[in-house]
Parts: C-alpha cells; sequence; structure tokens
C-alpha cells in the first residue's frame, strides 16, 4: 500500500497520460489567480517572517494548523487557546509526529522551535481565513477510505461542500499539489463518502489560497469530465497488480 503523498510524487507516467493539461505554464497561472488571505483586520496577510530556522518549516506548519484545530474543538479563540496549557501538549503532539515521519525518511535530529510566535501566526491566519469563509461546521481531518493500492488517507478540513487542503509552505503551488486534492476526490468518487464540488488549497505561510470547481478543474487538467477522470485514476489503483517502480 502507499499513500497519497507518495501517489502524487510519484507514478509520473501515469499522472502525464491522465493529466496532460497539467502543465507548468498551466500551473504558472493557477499561482498568478491566487486569492489573498485577509487577516483579522480586513487587510491583505503578507508573507509569513518566520523568525524561525527554515528546516523546521514542517514542524511550525504542524503546531500551527494542530493550535488552530485545538482552539476550534474546544470553542475558543486562538489567542485564548493559545494561553492555556493545552498549547504545551499541542506542540509536544507536533514535535513527536514530525519527528517520527523524519525518522522514518531517514532525515537527521530536528531541533526544538525557539518559541511558538510562528506556530500562533499560522492559526490566527487560518482562524482569520475560516470566519472570513463562513465555515461554521468543519469536519477536522476527514478519512478516505482506500482503493487499491493507493491506503486510507486524511485531508486537512471539510466545510459543506468544499475540502480544504492546508499547505503552509514558501514555494508557489506545483502539480503535486493538484494531483494530491485530486487523488482525494477520485477515492472519494469511488466510496461516495462526502458531497463535493469544491477544492481550496491554503497557504498561511505566503497568505494565499487557491479555489476550484472541482469540475472545472478535472476539465482544465485532463479535458474530461470529473466522473471520467475519477474513474481513470480508481481503474488505475485497483489494476495495479504487481508494486513497480514509479517512472
Amino acid at each position: 500500500m502507499i499513500s497519497e503523498k507518495q501517489f502524487s510524487e510519484q507514478f509520473s507516467g501515469f499522472w502525464n497520460q491522465c493529466l496532460p493539461f497539467l502543465t507548468p505554464q498551466v500551473v504558472g497561472q493557477m499561482n498568478l489567480n491566487g486569492t489573498p488571505m485577509p487577516n483579522w483586520r480586513g487587510f491583505v496577510a503578507k508573507p509569513l517572517e518566520s523568525v524561525e530556522d527554515p528546516a523546521n518549516n514542517d514542524l511550525v506548519a504542524e503546531t500551527g494548523f494542530g493550535i488552530f484545530v485545538g482552539a476550534r474543538q474546544s470553542g475558543k479563540t486562538v489567542y485564548s487557546f493559545g494561553q492555556g496549557t493545552a498549547l504545551e501538549k499541542v506542540s509536544l503532539s507536533a514535535f513527536r509526529r514530525i519527528e517520527a515521519l523524519r525518522r522514518a525518511e531517514g532525515k537527521g535530529k530536528m531541533k526544538q522551535l525557539r518559541g511558538t510566535e510562528d506556530a500562533m501566526e499560522i492559526a490566527i491566519r487560518l482562524e482569520d481565513f475560516f470566519e472570513h469563509e463562513g465555515a461554521q461546521d468543519l469536519k477536522i481531518q476527514p478519512r478516505f477510505k482506500g482503493c487499491g493500492i493507493l491506503d486510507s488517507c486524511f485531508g486537512d478540513l471539510l466545510s459543506d461542500k468544499t475540502l480544504y487542503e492546508i499547505k503552509c509552505v514558501e514555494r508557489n503551488l506545483r502539480s503535486i499539489d493538484i494531483r494530491q486534492v485530486l487523488a482525494y476526490c477520485a477515492l472519494n468518487y469511488q466510496s461516495r463518502q462526502y458531497d463535493l464540488d469544491h477544492i481550496c488549497i491554503v497557504n498561511p505561510r505566503r497568505g494565499i489560497s487557491f479555489r476550484f470547481s472541482i469540475e472545472t478543474l478535472s476539465l482544465q487538467t485532463s479535458g474530461k469530465n470529473s466522473a471520467e477522470l475519477f474513474h481513470e485514476i480508481g481503474d488505475f489503483l485497483m489494476n495495479f497488480d504487481t508494486i513497480q517502480r514509479p517512472s
């Protein structure tokens, strides 16, 4: 079994055939069409000026998302949640998770964060964004049933008919990000778990978001409607009898 990350980053031969119009030019245009995230004052959020070592960006992202989720689940604001002892638990949980992921990937030991300033800013930006979205009922980490060689996996957030994927990175939107959200949609097409019609990729570090109609994104990247595209992805996953080294 493989993860959604492995599926989206590898199998380039399949993806090039499946999404022939997901070219660098198209992805570049997507980046130009991103929507700046508003802050709590209603102004545009600027790219985060980090006080942390860039090598710890993944830990900052995990901690910030954890703070936002913890605040949301407790019915508190991010600021209020950040004043309590729960912040220490969230930070420790994030550290252990990222440490385990790095160990699995064969990476070296990681350092503790200098503080929670960056993570709190990430959480506040997410809070402001979803307040602006009017997202009242947020489902945290919706689970998608696996299909064929692709194991079950978790998205980030789901509200109404929109799947939100949080990408807290310094880089631009990439084709692998589009592949990943389309993989979630393909799994959902097979399992019929959720009623989805939009995808939104949110990057609180850069202060930008990208919203797509699933139907429009399918046509734009593959030339097929969503049902045809997701059937093709599902068929590949279910009929990949022998795991081979991805091209």
